[in-house]
């Protein structure tokens, strides 16, 4: 495996050695073998948000932020917006790049917004149910983010703290999954790291909500090296 020097969500170098280990320094090429982005006008590689309730997705063309909402509802609701391709995970690193806009979910129970990579982001992401993921997540009943790599009902959990305006960086092999904020690394996961394909993505639901709950990312990118 290789240690990942990491500037401005770019891998610089990789080094022999486990990921977060510098005790090894041959450096090893890596070569991005495809990248795409909101910000690079490729907007068929991302597919319209699935809402339920009144969950509403609205991108901005002009300046690429996307903005997701629970609205208000007696109901379940959410919204997603995520990449239409999925990505399976081997010895060379992915690496998923956020700009969190803003982030307001609020005080009480059963709200959520995940951004990061999930085989299936409809649904309420506070039980993990059938499903796999590795992203960050706020829940509003924890009161704080939180790094999550998980299998359907099992996970491990590093807590962390983030704001808005903050650069969110994973980067993921089928062996470790490593989260940066502002390009410090925050957490490591080597457990319930999922073997199936994933898509990237952001989400954000509300068993029901008489206040909106929001999120809107910036910046959505993916970079898959070879």
């Amino acid at each position: 495996m290789s240690m990942l020097i990491i500037e401005n969500g770019l891998i610089k170098q990789s080094i022999t050695s486990p990921l977060h280990d510098a005790s090894n320094h041959t450096a090893n090429a890596l070569f991005i073998g495809e990248e795409y982005s909101n910000h690079l006008g490729v907007v068929d590689n991302f597919t319209q948000a699935v809402v339920a309730g009144a969950g509403s997705q609205t991108p901005d063309a002009t300046n690429h932020k996307i903005l997701l909402s629970t609205g208000i509802s007696a109901g379940v609701t959410s919204a997603i917006f995520s990449t239409k391709k999925q990505y399976t995970f081997g010895s060379k690193p992915i690496v998923a790049n956020f700009i969190i806009n803003d982030s307001t979910i609020g005080v009480g129970s059963g709200f959520s917004t995940q951004i990061g990579f999930s085989n299936n982001f409809a649904g309420s992401m506070q039980t993990a149910g059938a499903r796999k993921v590795m992203f960050f997540r706020s829940i509003s009943d924890a009161g704080f983010w939180f790094a999550y790599t998980g299998i359907d009902t099992q996970g491990q959990t590093t807590a962390l703290s983030v704001s808005n305006g903050d650069f969110v960086t994973i980067i993921a092999t089928s062996t470790q999954v490593l989260f940066y904020v502002n390009g410090a690394l925050m957490a490591i996961h080597t457990t319930y790291i999922p073997t199936v394909a994933m898509n990237i993505g952001v989400s954000v639901y509300a068993d029901s909500s008489t206040t909106e709950r929001t999120v809107s990312v910036d910046l959505m990118s993916i970079k898959k090296y070879n």
